[in-house]
């Protein structure tokens, strides 16, 4: 499991690996938001730095989600090579 932050502090993106997804958490209220699916085995979570993106890490799919902060929607997803676990967003 690992958690990114969004830069304006609202909202924390938790990976669910067990399960292919992430949780947004409302920090505000402490409430989960509904599970966003993402590939196979999320691992690492990145926010852009215009926290307009999370970027999900899926290591069973070797590829990378991207979601959409403000809908709360994935765009598309990135072919990355075997085996990615973290990542660090721009």
């Amino acid at each position: 499991m690992e958690i990114a932050i969004a830069p304006n502090g609202r909202i924390a993106y938790v990976t669910n690996y067990a399960n292919s997804t992430v949780t947004p958490i409302d920090l505000s209220t402490d409430a989960a938001r509904a599970p966003i699916e993402v590939g196979g085995a999320p691992y690492g979570v990145a926010i852009t730095s215009d926290g307009r993106t999370a970027v999900v890490i899926s290591h069973r799919d070797n590829d990378a989600t991207l979601i959409d902060i403000a809908s709360g929607r994935t765009s598309r997803s990135i072919p990355l090579g075997n085996g990615p676990y973290t990542v660090a967003a721009p």
